[in-house]
């Protein structure tokens, strides 16, 4: 029978998605201030495979993946997806009575 221990350290990285572009550089910064430096990101890439977010977050979205160093707990996960819903919230927009997502950042 083996003895628990602490898992290996992961990579981070995150996946998001957002309307419009110009929230990107602000919210790249946030994640470094929150989980370390970024260390790979994709290119942006025209999000069309679904319209399922259109109603909330507008036409022509977005998708960017980046990768942030240095390695951390897989224990963190949870705690890290509360942050990003945080980062979330402090973006959204507001008409109103009516509130929507301008990005969703999906960690993993």
């Amino acid at each position: 029978m083996g003895n628990p221990k602490e898992p290996y350290p992961v990579k981070l990285f995150v996946a998001l998605l957002l309307n419009p572009e110009d929230l990107l550089a602000s919210v790249e910064e946030d994640l470094i201030g929150l989980f370390g430096s970024i260390d790979s990101s994709s290119r942006i890439i025209p999000w069309g495979i679904s319209d399922y977010y259109g109603k909330e977050m507008g036409p022509g979205l977005l998708r960017r993946f980046v990768s942030i160093s240095p390695l951390t707990s897989s224990a963190r996960l949870p705690e890290i997806k509360l942050e990003t819903q945080a980062m979330e919230e402090k973006y959204q927009r507001i008409r109103g009575e009516e509130k929507g997502r301008r990005m969703i950042i999906d960690p993993g």
